[in-house]
Formats: structure tokens, C-alpha cells, sequence
């Protein structure tokens, strides 16, 4: 899967309403930019002549595109996690933690 990414040019994701895009963050994690419905064909005609032209822009938009999806990747997430549940725990204690 992360090889068919890698070696996409963009992902069109044309859904009205994806409530939180996996696709597109394994997408922008191999370095593919993507369009969504909202920006679809200003951005695809866009993508298109920046890639076509070789233009550096594109190469840009590529590596912002992962820098986005290391924000979501599991090594940064865990440890968020579990500082707020660690958090939670020691300022209302376990008792409160428990379910009824």
C-alpha cells in the first residue's frame, strides 16, 4: 500500500464527508500530496501543471505533505496518550476511574 503512495503523483479523495481521512495521512506519510472535495479542481489543476513543469513548488507541497503526517504518526501519538490518561489518573484518582 505504502509503496502504491509513494509512487502517486497526488491522492484525490473526493468524499464530502470524511470525518478523519486515514487515507490521506498514509498518503501524505509516503510524500503524495492530497486534494479534497472542497478544493478538488482548483488544486488538481494546480498539482498537474506544478508537476508537469517540474516546478520545485510541487517538490515542496510533497515534503509538507509529510511533515503533516508525522504530526499523526503512532511514535508521536502514544506518548501523548498516556501522558494525558497518566494525567487524568493522578488528579482524579482511581477510584473515580473505574466504571459503574
Amino acid at each position: 500500500k505504502r509503496e502504491l503512495y509513494a509512487k502517486s503523483h497526488v491522492l484525490i479523495a473526493p468524499s464530502r464527508y470524511e470525518t478523519f481521512m486515514l487515507t490521506g495521512l498514509e498518503a501524505m506519510a509516503s510524500g503524495t500530496p492530497v486534494v479534497t472535495f472542497d478544493e478538488m479542481v482548483e488544486k488538481v489543476n494546480k498539482l498537474y501543471s506544478l508537476w508537469k513543469s517540474g516546478s520545485q513548488e510541487y517538490w515542496e507541497m510533497c515534503k509538507n505533505a509529510r511533515k503533516t503526517a508525522e504530526r499523526f504518526d503512532w511514535a508521536v501519538i502514544i506518548p501523548k496518550l498516556e501522558h494525558m490518561f497518566h494525567t487524568v489518573v493522578k488528579e482524579h484518582g482511581n477510584n473515580q476511574m473505574q466504571s459503574h
